[in-house]
This record gives C-alpha cells, sequence and structure tokens, in this order.
C-alpha cells in the first residue's frame, strides 16, 4: 500500500468515525431531551417533591395535622366504655396517619 492508498484509507476511516460520532450524538441528545421533558411533566403533575424514607418507601410531604383533643376518663364507671372506644379509635388512627406521612 502506497502513501496516497494509505491516506485516502485514513480520510474515510475518520469520515466513518465522524459520522458514527454525529449519529450517537444525536441520539444522546434526544434521549437527554426526552428525560428532561418526562422530569418536567413529573414536576409538573406533582407540585410539591417526595421525600424518601430510608427504607425507600416514597413519603408524601411533611403536613401538620391538625390538634386532636384526646378525651380525659372522669371515674365513671358507666362512662368507661365509651371513653375506651373513643380513645382507642383516635390513638389508632393518628397512629395510621403518622405511619403514611411520616
Amino acid at each position: 500500500m502506497d502513501d496516497d492508498d494509505e491516506m485516502q484509507q485514513h480520510e474515510l476511516d475518520r469520515e466513518a468515525v465522524t459520522e458514527t460520532y454525529c449519529e450517537l450524538r444525536a441520539r444522546i441528545d434526544r434521549i437527554i431531551s426526552e428525560d428532561r421533558q418526562a422530569r418536567d411533566v413529573g414536576l409538573a403533575e406533582s407540585h410539591t417533591p417526595r421525600e424518601t424514607h430510608e427504607n425507600g418507601n416514597s413519603l408524601a410531604p411533611k403536613i401538620k395535622l391538625p390538634t386532636t383533643e384526646i378525651p380525659n376518663f372522669r371515674g365513671q364507671i358507666t362512662e368507661f366504655r365509651h371513653f375506651y372506644d373513643t380513645f382507642s379509635s383516635l390513638i389508632t388512627l393518628i397512629y395510621k396517619i403518622s405511619l403514611f406521612f411520616f
């Protein structure tokens, strides 16, 4: 192979590499653009970002729950069942809500 043939082959190889590079670059740019658009849509759909708990569960944003007044038992045995049912329901509900939000 003489110098001219070698130079022509080098030029052909260079053009092939350049063409491949440009095609790959265009694909990468398109993928990045699509990813950004998907993220923008995702952010628009959820106006507040979600955190992730250390166990991997997605958490809702921190929300201040309203204060709940827990009933007091005043010693009337006839009122104990009502007190216990109300107290138990509230505590269970608050616990379940706290698991969901925190």
